[in-house]
């Protein structure tokens, strides 16, 4: 394991290695529970990314093929606001949950299983207004599972491990963001088997999660009164009283919806910025996850333990949102299949760095010990909200102005992000 990290300011959220909440692994398991935090993600990120890159979208372009574009970004844009604050209110309610499967245990697997369901019934909507509504219920389901899972690595790991587990975490979503590319693409056109297979997948791996990664029962811990007004305004953090969570998540929310912006549109890009038919460009987007994940994997390997010994975190968040903004250049500037790899190879390395170091970073300006999972929650809102907003606004840029604009736009975004990062001082 890498050394642990000099201690941070007082009043940021990491824990001493004595003081990890929850059960606390020793090296073997503490091995073993980041290894399955790895394929946690994985299935995780094979769903989200199978469902948003191929799947979802040949299914709206069957359904409303003219309008698709717009179509796309309805549907996309509806579920991503309906999961807006999921993550912070499971994760509240987990850190509230007593039972003798533990806290995060039962809401893991409630998650995993209505998302299942939900997954097998997507192929009968032959309306937009349908697909949006099951797929809504189908994203609600993955971040009841997502919050929890979060969670765990600030539950009981210590901070100078954070950095080398948030790269297993990194390498896992990254590489079952490209294996869902390249699963989803062999059932473009069956997408009833294609949602089957990715629902059977989830329940697996997060029912294999939880019973290798046994919960301690949480039925003796002690648990303060319930208050509604103390609940909701748990969800308000202070920027004033707490500047480096409100730095990160504006961070955070700026790369999203910049990164989302370009990321939704992948499949329609190849067909109508390159010119490539559909069937092709199905194919090729898996060409494109492939490049991304060897830039990925590189990078991920490489500046999780890097930072760790470094014990800094901020130059490796601002340098990738940098190389991802220089990514986001070259479809810009050629417009072909080249220019769409040489975007996927430049910021495949970029977007595995950032992933690497981002849930390490937002682990250290956390307000409270004890909320750690509403409050990862709440900055996942920072992911939510742009990428509910992202499909919408895509949408509208590449209607008034078209794609090159698209990718303008989405380049600044992730710059501003990167300097948002700079005002942070607790976190080096």
């Amino acid at each position: 394991m890498a050394p642990t990290l000099p201690d941070p300011a007082p009043h940021t959220a990491t824990v001493a290695p004595d003081d990890v909440p929850g059960p606390r692994p020793g090296p073997g398991r503490g091995r073993v529970l980041i290894g399955s935090l790895l394929i946690g993600n994985f299935s995780l990120f094979l769903a989200y990314s199978g469902l948003l890159g191929i799947l979802l979208p040949n299914q709206v372009a069957e359904v409303d093929p003219a309008g698709k574009v717009g179509s796309l970004g309805l549907v996309v844009s509806v579920s991503a606001f309906a999961t807006l604050f999921v993550q912070p209110i499971v994760g509240a309610l987990s850190d509230r949950t007593r039972s003798r499967f533990g806290r995060r245990t039962p809401w893991m697997m409630l998650g995993a299983l209505f998302g299942a369901v939900f997954l097998v019934t997507l192929p009968v909507a032959g309306s937009v207004a349908l697909l949006a509504v099951l797929w809504r219920l189908v994203q609600v389901s993955l971040n009841i599972v997502q919050g929890p899972m979060t969670a765990i690595l600030a539950d009981r790991l210590p901070t100078g491990q954070r950095g080398t587990a948030s790269a297993f975490v990194g390498v896992g979503s990254m590489v079952g963001a490209t294996a869902g590319v390249l699963l989803a693409a062999r059932f473009a056109t069956d997408l009833g088997i294609g949602y089957s297979v990715f629902a059977a997948v989830v329940l697996v791996v997060i029912l294999l999660f939880v019973l290798v990664n046994r919960d301690t029962p949480s039925t003796g811990q002690p648990r303060a009164a319930w208050s509604w007004s103390a609940f909701l305004k748990g969800f308000w953090v202070s920027p004033r009283r707490h500047p480096d969570f409100a730095w990160a998540f504006v961070a955070r929310m700026l790369f999203v919806l910049g990164y989302w912006a370009v990321y939704n549109f992948q499949l329609y890009i190849l067909v109508d910025h390159v010119g490539i038919p559909l069937e092709r460009a199905n194919a090729v987007t898996g060409q494109l996850s492939l490049v991304m994940l060897v830039g990925t994997v590189l990078s991920s390997f490489v500046t999780g333990p890097w930072s760790d010994r470094a014990g800094r975190r901020k130059p490796f968040v601002i340098a990738a949102s940098v190389i991802i903004a220089v990514g986001l250049a070259c479809p810009l500037i050629s417009p072909t299949i080249g220019g769409m790899l040489a975007f996927a190879a430049i910021s495949g390395f970029g977007f595995g760095t950032y992933m690497t170091l981002d849930v390490a970073l937002m682990t250290q300006v956390l307000p409270s010990d004890d909320d750690a999972a509403k409050d990862l929650g709440l900055l996942n809102v920072a992911t939510n909200f742009p990428q509910a907003v992202a499909p919408t606004f895509s949408a509208f840029l590449i209607t008034l102005a078209g794609y090159p604009v698209l990718f303008a736009v989405a380049g600044l975004l992730v710059l501003v992000g990167a300097a948002a990062f700079l005002p942070i001082r607790s976190v080096r």
